[in-house]
């Protein structure tokens, strides 16, 4: 419960997050691999196999978090502990799905054990150098995000309620922009392998307008139906309440978020350019959003819509920093130009 307890000071919520969290981390390491040959299968133009796993392990777990949280079907309500079941089971077929498709099918990511030995010096090089990067991206920017839920935990569990459900309900309008993030990354990422840079830059930034002006229609359907999605939650209509002033700074800042995605996620990642989208997306949160945190929950004593505006402050600035890097074109690096090709690359590896 040590981690639990830097987030609530509420007894009932940290013995309920401990047990969730006991179950939920045995899907960690599956998780890992499920993510790796997703964003693998999506790179190679195999974009149905993710596609397929998660969207049948996220209808799985819609409905066995509805027999289990609440006890339908025979089964007994178990309530935090149901959902962290269900998120397990979904999880494993997810895993099963996206495996076995892919050695099923004898797809390019079917590897043999044989396959993993042989890598030359050159390779490995070329592949650590943008990968490390990533890597410490996500790590600096999940810690940052995770200390703006202890600021929440300090505004009182319902603050904390209120940002997990606008967090769900957001998270299925942006969950379309994540798509085009990734759509975004494999294309530009196999146009600069195939040399063709310049139809890179242009179809990167066709993207970009077409993510911002979609998050604009986004922005709106999210205010336009946010009491619909808040009534599926069984919350107290001061909580409630709460949501509908939040929802605004949410769609507010729904654009500035779909553009550092798709830029981001997309356009830097896929374009080797990964040590500057590591600088603005993990420095982003310390710089930018734990001190805008710590001044409205510490100083101002805000409510919660107040102070999650003034953390997504971060977001408006990473757009502006993230779009003058799109145009000057400085995210383009070809990481294969002069690299042996496949049959080169073979023949070393025998040699090895």
């Amino acid at each position: 419960t040590f981690f639990v307890d830097l987030f609530s000071n509420d007894p009932e919520v940290i013995k309920e997050s401990a047990t969730y969290l006991s179950i939920v981390a045995w899907t960690y390491p599956i998780s890992a691999v499920t993510a790796a040959y997703g964003i693998q299968s999506r790179g190679v133009g195999r974009t149905k196999v993710p596609l397929i796993a998660s969207a049948s392990a996220l209808t799985l777990n819609g409905i066995l978090d509805y027999i289990m949280i609440y006890g339908k079907l025979g089964c007994p309500a178990m309530g935090v502990k149901g959902a962290a079941i269900a998120t397990l089971i979904a999880k494993i077929v997810e895993f099963a799905i996206i495996i076995g498709i892919t050695y099923w099918k004898k797809y390019e990511l079917a590897a043999k054990l044989k396959d993993f030995n042989g890598y030359n010096s050159e390779f490995l090089a070329r592949f650590i150098k943008p990968v490390i990067p990533v890597m410490v991206n996500e790590l600096l920017w999940a810690t940052g995000v995770t200390f703006y839920t202890y600021f929440y935990g300090i505004l009182g569990t319902e603050a904390v309620a209120t940002v997990q459900i606008l967090d769900v309900i957001n998270g299925i309008f942006l969950s379309l922009f994540m798509g085009l993030a990734n759509a975004t990354g494999a294309i530009t990422g196999n146009l600069i392998g195939s040399g063709e840079e310049e139809i890179a830059k242009v179809y990167a930034k066709r993207t970009v307008i077409v993510g911002a002006g979609f998050a604009v229609i986004m922005s709106f359907l999210l205010i336009a139906t946010h009491e619909f999605f808040l009534g599926f939650f069984n919350i107290s209509s001061e909580t409630f309440e709460i949501c509908k002033k939040a929802v605004v700074v949410y769609a507010a800042y729904m654009i500035p978020r779909v553009v550092n995605t798709i830029v981001i996620v997309g356009v830097c990642r896929g374009g080797g350019d990964t040590v500057f989208a590591a600088i603005i997306d993990a420095g982003a949160p310390w710089l930018i959003g734990i001190p805008m945190a710590y001044l409205g929950v510490r100083v101002l004593e805000l409510p919660v819509y107040f102070v999650i505006a003034m953390i997504y402050s971060e977001e408006l600035i990473k757009s502006i920093v993230g779009t003058i890097r799109l145009l000057s074109g400085k995210w383009l690096h070809n990481l294969v130009k002069d690299f042996p090709d496949s049959e080169e690359l073979s023949t070393e590896v025998q040699v090895c």
